[in-house]
């Protein structure tokens, strides 16, 4: 009598796939029907018998998110597929993500995305440049209002930027609202005026130029005190001249303060005079005497202490040369102040914010900002809330764009990037 046949409820894996003669068996006697059988049976045991993994997900939350997509393309999103799902993480170079609902973007830069719940019916997803970082700007005419930094945009040293003038100029005849905004206090408006003509941008005007010095001399006149008394400068000429034929301020500092070349330590220095104002910018001449005077005029509480701009470096005129700037000179300043803090009139500055929305009538959703800079320029106009656009022909390179992204500086970063040259030429 054969033996009986387990009953289902018996069924294991070590009763189906145990090496014992009786399995082998079942297998070869089924051979003669169906060769594939054998292969069959030998792929279910490998399914059965493999331990699951579970699959690694990404830490951490998702990376951190822009506020301001600007002008993107659109492309249609299966709803079903995004609205109230989790978060999900994929990999993906290049692109970045807009949820119109939110104005939440994911900016790609090492390759991990976020796409949230609850997004909209519409995803909007926007290309980014051939550099792989920032988008193109397609329609560079659609604004109304157009604020551009100077040096390093529209010229470096006395060279205009291939296609700045053009580009300007079209800008004036199509009836834009066009307006230079430098950090640049070496001149006065009236000096400005004449390097902006040499080179060949004939059309702008005085109205055109906003400077450190012109929000300064506002400043000043709204503030009448800082002018009751003289005023120690640490400057340019062009500051100088600011306080002292537009305003009446009586100045001294500028020009060479040395120390002696015998001099080893500085114990004593002449601060009898007195002043209601420090006022540091851009100096060539920039000493130790000149730090040790200001940082003990700045004793004194009620002394105003007051910064054209604060841009480390400027472009040089070949762009291989480093050009020391204001900010290195305030940094020695601040240092041997603190805790005290400064006014500053340079981008990105809070005073200068105030005096653009006091003085011309900006709509944020019609204007767009260029720069080099992106701590600078760029940080200003996401400030200002406007669109922003990284020209390539200054300061900052795609290396220090990729920076800001990675470290989630989203006050640094970009809308946009823009060549006049590659435009005129296409």
């Amino acid at each position: 009598m054969s033996p009986a046949s387990p009953s289902s409820s018996s069924l294991t894996t070590d009763t189906l796939f145990s090496p014992s003669p009786s399995s082998r068996l079942s297998s070869r006697s089924l051979k003669g029907e169906s060769n594939g059988v054998e292969e069959a049976i030998d792929k279910v045991r490998n399914f059965v018998t493999t331990p699951i993994r579970k699959p690694k997900l990404p830490s951490g939350p998702p990376p951190p998110l822009p506020e301001k997509p600007g002008k993107i393309r659109e492309s249609k999103a299966d709803d079903s597929s995004s609205e109230g799902s989790q978060s999900h993480f994929g990999t993906l170079r290049s692109k970045t993500f807009f949820t119109p609902k939110n104005k939440s973007i994911g900016y790609i830069s090492t390759g991990t995305i976020a796409r949230h719940h609850k997004l909209s019916r519409t995803v909007q997803i926007r290309t980014m440049a051939s550099n792989g970082l920032v988008m193109e700007l397609q329609q560079p005419f659609d604004y109304e209002t157009y604020l551009f930094d100077a040096d390093g945009v529209l010229w470096r040293s006395m060279d205009p930027v291939p296609g700045a003038i053009k580009f300007i100029n079209e800008l004036l005849e199509r009836g834009k609202q066009v307006y230079i905004v430098t950090n640049n206090s070496t001149k006065t408006i009236t000096q400005y005026m004449k390097k902006v003509a040499d080179l060949g941008f004939g059309n702008l005007h005085e109205n055109n130029i906003i400077s450190p010095n012109v929000v300064l001399a506002d400043f000043f006149k709204r503030n009448p005190h800082f002018m009751s008394k003289a005023v120690y400068t640490i400057a340019s000429s062009g500051v100088i001249e600011t306080l002292e034929k537009e305003l009446g301020v009586e100045t001294f500092g500028s020009g060479p303060d040395a120390v002696s070349p015998d001099a080893t330590f500085l114990s004593t220095i002449d601060v009898s005079r007195e002043v209601s104002a420090v006022v540091v910018g851009y100096d060539v001449h920039i000493s130790y005497n000149k730090i040790m005077k200001a940082a003990n005029y700045l004793r004194d509480p009620n002394c105003g202490f007051f910064i054209t701009n604060e841009d480390y470096t400027f472009p040089g005129p070949d762009g291989a040369l480093v050009v020391p700037g204001t900010g290195c000179v305030t940094a020695a300043i601040r240092a041997c102040a603190h805790p005290r803090e400064p006014t500053v009139f340079g981008k990105p500055s809070e005073q200068l914010e105030l005096y653009m929305k006091a003085n011309f009538k900006l709509d944020p959703t019609s204007t767009i900002m260029f720069g080099d800079r992106l701590d600078t320029d760029i940080k200003f106009g996401n400030q200002l809330g406007v669109d922003t656009c990284w020209m390539r022909t200054g300061v900052h390179k795609e290396e220090d764009v990729m920076r800001a992204i990675d470290e989630g500086a989203k006050e640094l970063v970009p809308h946009y990037t823009f060549s006049f040259e590659q435009y005129y030429a296409a």
